[in-house]
């Protein structure tokens, strides 16, 4: 995928510069430097290297723009599969049948996913979470889930393994509802999700299916004391450094700051700084997808918390940290935290900044990127 524009928009907004200020320095027309940055035009090597000019990178938008073009794009596996049903009898043939009478051709002939192949799709889903948009990866993610469901139907016995790729395939299709809209459907995934794990057996993904339901129950506007209960569940079913005890600890600071409790909220942000500090190396370093706690995700829930509360100045550095952080291939999260920065400004008084702020985030964002999940950011009073 060619990152070229996200890793402009990127170093733009590091240098403190907007669109058109940016425009003004290069001489290229705004409208078309927001659609580079948006991924719908492709940009030029003169635009990266005069870019790189103003924005004193050196060469490395050029040298960005260069690797885009001369490394051929590998066709995503929903491409192909979407390939797949246009060839195997038009359009109207759903994805999910498809790739369904694929997999059960395979086990007839005796070739089905074992549990090292399931752990490995599951870990793509994982990923591709951050970086496809919803409406891109529902297809391809419920046929991998009526798969695994048949397979587990045709086996005999407690099946651990697969349930706990059940569990982990559940959060990700309840968020992937959420963000587009549909938190009825989502509620009952989230529900399944919960059931897999708890048959799985295995502390950790128990604990992290509750730790996300716990905070999306937030975005999605669950009973509160339906979110506080997850966030109780998880902390209960394990007390070791894991990416599920974090997000749970992070879905009590940002429940208390909804509900004002300063106090409560602090000491939840003190405690998920201390187990961010023994978390194992690998979940530190995974930065990429759902099963990583990187440091970033902590100042993503400070900023949350903090601007909730209207601490923004404690808000402000958490943001700075944020931005610091955060992977270019992830600007729908940068784009959350954003919104709590624009909800700052709002609060300090600047409301018609804070508001403009706010829906220029939402225009440079991707098209790809705007479920309602980013939406529901935008700042109120």
């Amino acid at each position: 995928m060619d990152h070229f524009g996200e890793e402009l928009r990127r170093l733009r907004q590091a240098a403190g510069l907007s669109l058109r200020s940016l425009a003004e320095r290069v001489a290229f027309d705004y409208s078309y430097l927001a659609q580079v940055e948006r991924g719908s035009r492709p940009g030029s090597a003169k635009l990266a290297q005069q870019c790189d000019e103003a924005l004193g990178t050196g060469t490395k938008l050029t040298r960005l723009f260069s690797r885009s073009r001369d490394v051929p794009e590998t066709p995503p596996r929903r491409a192909v599969l979407q390939a797949m049903t246009v060839l195997a009898g038009g359009v109207g043939t759903p994805l999910a049948s498809l790739e369904a009478t694929r997999q059960g051709l395979a086990a007839a002939l005796g070739d089905v996913p074992d549990a090292d192949e399931w752990e490995a799709i599951v870990a793509t889903h994982a990923r591709e979470y951050f970086t496809v948009a919803p409406a891109d990866l529902l297809p391809e993610l419920s046929a991998d889930l009526l798969v695994l469901q048949r397979q587990l139907g045709a086996r005999k016995g407690r099946n651990t393994a697969l349930a706990r790729s059940a569990g982990q395939l559940g959060v990700i299709q309840a968020m992937t509802l959420a963000g587009l809209g549909q938190r009825r459907a989502a509620g009952r995934w989230w529900q399944t999700a919960r059931s897999a794990a708890d048959l799985s057996g295995d502390p950790e993904t128990r604990a992290w299916v509750r730790g996300w339901a716990a905070v999306n129950g937030l975005y999605e506007h669950r009973p509160m004391p339906q979110v506080l209960g997850l966030i109780e569940e998880a902390l209960s079913i394990t007390k070791r450094p894991c990416a599920g005890v974090a997000q749970a600890l992070a879905g009590r600071a940002q429940a208390m700051s909804l509900v004002g409790d300063a106090e409560a909220a602090g000491i939840a942000l003190r405690e998920l700084a201390a187990l961010t500090e023994r978390m194992p190396a690998a979940v530190l370093a995974d930065d990429q997808s759902l099963f990583g706690w990187p440091e970033y995700r902590l100042r993503h829930t400070e900023s949350y918390t903090h601007s909730r509360l209207g601490d923004t100045a404690a808000a402000y550095v958490a943001q700075d940290r944020c931005f610091d952080l955060y992977p270019p291939e992830l600007a729908r999260e940068q784009a959350k935290v954003q919104l709590h920065r624009a909800r700052c400004m709002v609060l300090d008084g600047d409301i018609g900044e804070g508001i403009g702020y706010a829906m220029c985030v939402l225009i440079e964002l991707p098209e790809r990127f705007q479920p309602d999940a980013v939406r529901d950011r935008i700042p109120r009073r």
